[in-house]
């Protein structure tokens, strides 16, 4: 796939051909992705597929083999100062000072990012952290050092998030909380979020597109219009006329097509949309719902069972 310099300056990040060697074990293959101001990009992979030597070339926190990282346009391994400046990042596992608190600890990520100091107060009212700011960070428990790494991705005000498993050490609550604040910042302030995981269905309802990692290689992507639990996937003889059917008859927007030619229909019930299609003259082969179809997608890519 070419890609013009105009096109690359809009994308937030953009990999081409980006490949890591270990010996002779290739753990990231050629990889092409992109990612569009504004976007959650869901990055799917089983342990050890190329998840986060992917991440950390992205960083620059290692060098490729072969292949670059773009951010904002401008080249990870040429310019790296520059390229990350708009970046906030967590990866792998939550890390801080553990003998410095969690005010010390977000103070010195505010000095070394130039962030203002009301930014301090912002991130500590969004991850309820102000019962714990006095606390030394290695005394906190595993949901708050994790909220503690995210406060500090996000006190710099970060144009793009590359976060690895943020969900880790969450509870229930806490995952739909960190879900929420990642579309506030999509929504409101047109961050870009890129986001790898092996919790599927967490994915399924956060991300706008999804792409799968397998041994290395970018082996699927689909538009999945995230941020909405109980979508519906729906097989049908002609997609446009279908799209036209469940528009006019369920004022119904936002229907999407997959890679593999099905329709991800998001806010209505599965039994209604089935009836308008077919009420409406439309051909329906195939009806379940959109997670599932992740989660089956997925292990028939990756070999699993």
């Amino acid at each position: 796939m070419t890609i013009d310099q105009d096109d690359r300056d809009r994308m937030a990040l953009q990999t081409e051909k980006l490949t890591r060697r270990f010996g002779e074990i290739r753990a990231v293959d050629g990889l092409d992705l992109s990612v569009r101001p504004g976007e959650i990009y869901g990055f799917l992979g089983r342990n050890g597929a190329g998840k986060t030597t992917t991440i950390r070339m992205m960083l620059g926190l290692i060098r490729p083999t072969a292949g670059r990282v773009l951010l904002f346009g401008v080249d990870v391994a040429r310019e790296r100062r520059e390229a990350v400046r708009p970046v906030g990042c967590l990866v792998e596992t939550a890390t801080a000072y553990a003998s410095l608190t969690v005010r010390e600890n977000l103070e010195i990520q505010r000095r070394l990012t130039g962030s203002p100091r009301e930014s301090f107060d912002r991130v500590v009212a969004m991850f309820r952290l102000s019962e714990f700011t006095e606390r030394r960070a290695g005394t906190l428990s595993l949901g708050n050092k994790q909220r503690l790494a995210l406060a500090r991705a996000l006190i710099s005000g970060p144009r793009l998030l590359i976060l690895d498993e943020p969900a880790n050490s969450l509870d229930p609550a806490g995952i739909v909380e960190i879900r929420g604040t990642l579309r506030r910042f999509r929504d409101e302030e047109g961050i870009s979020v890129f986001v790898s995981s092996h919790n599927l269905s967490e994915i399924a309802v956060l991300a706008d597109r999804i792409g799968i990692i397998h041994r290395g290689r970018l082996v699927e992507e689909m538009k999945v219009n995230g941020g909405e639990s109980g979508a519906v996937e729906i097989g049908v003889s002609d997609n446009r006329s279908a799209v036209r059917i469940i528009e006019d008859r369920l004022g119904l927007r936002g229907i999407v097509e997959t890679a593999s030619g099905t329709l991800l229909v998001r806010g209505g019930e599965a039994a209604s949309i089935a009836r308008a299609v077919v009420d409406g003259g439309g051909s329906l082969h195939l009806l379940r719902p959109a997670v599932d179809n992740l989660e089956s997608r997925f292990l028939q890519i990756t070999g699993g069972e």
